[in-house]
């Protein structure tokens, strides 16, 4: 019998799988009362917990689960417990429903592998919340014993990251933006580039020299779509509007071009509004913001690689802004401050492609005018699918983001909510900055040669794996595969793949038996 003992601490159960209507302070998970007119509610979901962290594994059979909950619970509020159990990680085809437990409690002989835990928090009181400290779990278990090791000699498995917010993607070959994308031969421009960097960056310049014009839409509804956006004037169109204008065009682009690709609205210094643009990169295996109207992008002045915007955020706040200090703070301060320590003296370098609005320009002042400086509140538009979903339409958000909208907004210490209006927040990365185009996967050596090899992947318009096994490959949409152990050297590697037939990002392993 052996015996794992796992701490769940405060920071690891605010990033669990799901968290909501709670925050972190003084190393403790409590109700987030900042938001008592939405819900004196609050909710975490673990991800699967299993008696270690490892991906490839023997067998094993759970014989009880021991819970420990250390918690203070003030008067009128409660905090309560579930569990279920299953032997799928990805899954939960096989699990068993919520069951109430105890705080501490056990759980003998449950079913499966794995375990989550559910905490529900709430009050009758907005001035008080419960207190979670932490949760120690311990596991019993047996582990099946075999005659010959397997020992891994190399290993890469992509770390899925999802977020408790739900995206609308637009599909690809959506007829609008794909005759857009063959007309203006934005393959052939993507194509033409050494790096997927590169081909985004010359994508981001191609709809920053389209000309502008200052058509009134402030007033209106935003237009998203492409027949809403572009003026044909001529051989080549122009965009109608504003930053917000831009963006949509080159969401639009780069989803055609099959790069995920999504919306925010940001408020910072001297009151700048502006809307920009990220986009997933496999190459990176990250979000990178993208400015089509002001045709930049930014990069980390020693590695080079380009930020996303919550990256560019975190260095405004941080070179600007003490500790204890917010947003919030007086703009007269703010102008003190970014004069004091010069905007362009930050760690970050604006990489400046030159047109501004379909404009020509040189010397921008990345360092005062819009730019990383915007990054202060952020707002994300959780879909990108107007075309197919062209309602319901969202009001202008140029005014700041002073309402949610029914978008969630970005907080930390220093960055509250912008107003009492914005009701949908958080301040966990991973409801931002989930990941894609990977494919994971969970391995267990259920026999002497057998390998039973879970998969999953984050993959929009997911079609099917590209399975290679013993460099065998074969296509599959089963998230289960069997691998026959042979003597020697055995590789296994896993691909997701789109409808359109893109490839996303590979996780593999090699043993030797």
């Amino acid at each position: 019998m052996s015996l794992s003992s796992i701490v769940l601490n405060a920071s690891l159960l605010y990033n669990a799988f799901v968290a909501q209507h709670v925050g972190i302070q003084n190393n403790s998970v409590l109700l987030d009362l900042r938001n008592t007119a939405v819900s004196t509610q609050g909710i975490i979901i673990t991800d699967p917990i299993a008696p270690n962290d490892q991906d490839i594994v023997d067998t094993y059979t759970i014989r009880r689960w021991i819970i420990q909950t250390n918690a203070d619970i003030p008067e009128g509020t409660t905090l309560q417990l579930f569990a279920k159990t299953g032997s799928t990680y990805f899954t939960e085809s096989d699990w068993t429903d919520w069951n109430p437990i105890d705080l501490n409690h056990t759980l003998p002989s449950p079913q499966g592998q794995y375990l989550k835990l559910k905490y529900i928090f709430t009050t009758t009181d907005p001035s008080r919340s419960p207190i979670l400290n932490d949760v120690t779990i311990q596991a019993e278990f047996e582990s099946a014993h075999f005659e010959h090791p397997l020992q891994i000699t190399e290993q890469h498995n992509e770390a899925l990251i999802t977020s408790s917010y739900t995206f609308g993607y637009e599909q690809q070959d959506e007829p609008s933006i794909q005759s857009f994308v063959e007309t203006h031969h934005l393959r052939d421009l993507i194509g033409n580039q050494k790096t997927d960097i590169e081909g985004l960056v010359a994508l981001n310049h191609y709809i920053a020299q389209l000309p502008n014009t200052r058509h009134n839409m402030w007033s209106e509804a935003y237009p998203w779509t492409l027949d809403q956006v572009l003026l044909q004037e001529g051989d080549q169109p122009a965009i109608k509007g504003h930053c917000m204008s831009y963006a949509s065009v080159l969401i639009s682009a780069l989803t055609g071009l099959g790069y995920p690709a999504r919306h925010w609205a940001i408020e910072g210094f001297r009151f700048m509004n502006h809307e920009i643009v990220e986009v997933w990169s496999n190459d990176l295996n990250k979000w990178i913001y993208l400015d089509p109207s002001l045709d930049q992008h930014y990069t980390d002045p020693q590695t080079g690689t380009p930020l996303s915007l919550l990256e560019m955020h975190n260095i405004f706040t941080n070179t600007f802004f003490e500790e204890g200090e917010t947003l919030l703070m007086p703009m007269d301060q703010q102008h003190e401050r970014v004069k004091e320590k010069g905007g362009k003296n930050a760690p970050i370098h604006c990489q400046d492609q030159g047109y501004h609005y379909g404009t020509l320009t040189t010397n921008y002042d990345w360092g005062w005018l819009h730019g990383y400086l915007a990054a202060g509140f952020l707002r994300l538009t959780t879909r990108n699918n107007f075309h197919s979903q062209p309602t319901p339409t969202f009001d202008f958000f140029g005014e700041g983001n002073d309402q949610d909208h029914g978008f969630p907004s970005w907080t930390d210490p220093k960055t509250p909510p912008r107003t009492d209006q914005v009701k949908i927040f958080s301040g966990r990365k991973r409801d931002f900055y989930w990941t894609l185009n990977q494919a994971a996967y969970k391995t267990t050596r259920t026999t002497e040669t057998t390998l039973k090899i879970e998969l999953s992947n984050t993959q929009p318009f997911f079609s099917h794996y590209l399975v290679t096994a013993n460099n065998i490959s074969k296509k599959t949409n089963s998230n289960t595969y069997i691998f026959t152990i042979q003597k020697g050297e055995n590789t296994f590697s896993v691909t997701p793949i789109d409808k359109w037939g893109k490839w996303g990002v590979n996780s593999h392993f090699t043993a030797i038996f």
